[in-house]
């Protein structure tokens, strides 16, 4: 709560003095250590020379106080786009980083708890895209959380740092499964091709008559004409376009109810087929292409989610 007050979210952040946190490394601490032996050594021995070595590395700690703070003041840090990724993937987040005037920034370290670290500096150019990776456990919204942006440069002995909020948010699509068969069932629309089917009262044509056919669909009038025996072949839409529905995946769980109609979909989307979802309280009309592909599967992220 302290740092959301001190440092709220923001798609574009300055590092300044409030945002920036100062305190020794763990080399600094050890530094320190050393000077209060010195220090010690120095007033028991009553050694001037030992005075002068003590206070001038105790100048050179203060000094490096300032370089490592000014090192990373001023750098800019702006959020850049975040695709959905799958549970389980790493998800790729876009930062561009800038600087002020022409301050240099050097080796800087950028991570998310936990994730690998990676270290640019800003020093021949005045901005730098880099792109950082985050674990996404779990379907639905993902928030990676603050970033850590610290340095220890130039001497190790301090180490400036910042927690950094870009307001980071990404859909994580369900882990997908691809099982058999497809459990879905033909759409009802109206587009689709015509296609000759029997039972359909939409007249196609004729074709020679084949043995054990029903006689109503005999060309009477043609036989009497003396021709060929011939069928009459009645037409009707055969329609592609299908449905994954959420009911077709009864006994399964609901993540992996919602991992199974993921993988069909993907299936379908790599068939080049239109299909629709169903979902409880929720319809997508049949249709293909990648925005239809991201819709479907942002809903299959986000089901159960309260508004």
């Amino acid at each position: 709560r302290w740092l959301a007050n001190r440092l709220p979210a923001a798609r574009q952040q300055t590092l300044n003095q409030r945002r920036i946190f100062v305190f020794p490394s763990r080399q600094g601490v050890l530094y320190l250590a050393l000077l209060l032996a010195l220090l010690l050594a120095a007033i028991n021995y009553k050694n001037n020379l030992a005075y002068a070595l003590t206070f001038f590395l105790a100048s050179l700690f203060n000094t490096a106080i300032l370089f490592t703070y000014l090192n990373i003041s001023g750098l800019q840090l702006k959020a850049g786009k975040a695709t959905p990724v799958f549970a389980g993937e790493h998800a790729e987040f876009a930062i561009q980083l800038g600087r002020q005037g022409s301050r240099a920034h050097h080796h800087l370290l950028l991570y998310w708890p936990f994730q690998p670290a990676q270290r640019h500096d800003l020093v021949n150019v005045d901005q730098l895209l880099i792109r950082l990776h985050c674990l996404a456990p779990q379907r639905g919204r993902f928030r990676p959380g603050r970033l850590r942006v610290e340095s220890f440069y130039p001497l190790g002995f301090i180490r400036c740092w910042s927690w950094v909020d870009l307001d980071f948010e990404v859909i994580v699509y369900p882990a997908p499964l691809l099982p058999t068969p497809l459990p879905m069932a033909p759409a009802s629309g109206q587009s689709g091709r015509e296609r000759p089917l029997a039972g359909n009262e939409d007249f196609w044509g004729f074709r020679d008559y084949v043995p054990g056919e029903p006689l109503r669909h005999v060309d009477w009038r043609s036989l009497a004409r003396g021709q060929r025996l011939q069928s009459k072949i009645f037409a009707g839409k055969e329609d592609e376009q299908t449905w994954v529905d959420w009911q077709a995946m009864a006994g399964h769980g609901v993540e992996q109810r919602l991992s199974l109609l993921c993988g069909w979909v993907l299936a379908l989307d790599t068939a080049g087929k239109p299909y629709g979802l169903r979902l409880p309280g929720r319809e997508i009309t049949p249709a293909s292409g990648e925005r239809h592909r991201h819709e479907v599967l942002t809903a299959l992220a986000l089901y159960g989610e309260v508004d």
